[in-house]
């Protein structure tokens, strides 16, 4: 069985720093907000360089964000699928 695509999205979620920057508009797929990634202010982890690459949600301070340029919708019944197959292992068909 193949992976719904709400689940492959959660792999944009993090080291996602050049995507985010790329993208007009974010989204959180813990508490649902959607927003433009100027206003993400926290980033989390450290690669070779020491930069942080793992966009926070401003909202809900989870690094459970993706942004559009991932190419997966960026919308409120998209990112509660995702919250619901990442966080309480529902999925749905």
């Amino acid at each position: 069985m193949n992976k719904p695509e709400y689940i492959k999205a959660q792999s944009f979620s993090s080291n996602n720093r050049d995507q985010i920057l790329q993208s007009k508009r974010c989204g959180c797929f813990y508490c649902l907000a959607i927003f433009p990634p100027d206003i993400i202010e926290k980033w989390q982890g450290d690669d070779d360089s020491n930069i942080s690459e793992t966009a926070v949600c401003p909202f809900c301070n989870r690094d459970s964000v993706i942004g559009d340029v991932s190419g997966y919708p960026i919308n409120v019944n998209f990112l509660q699928r995702m919250y619901m197959a990442c966080f309480r292992d529902i999925i749905i068909e």
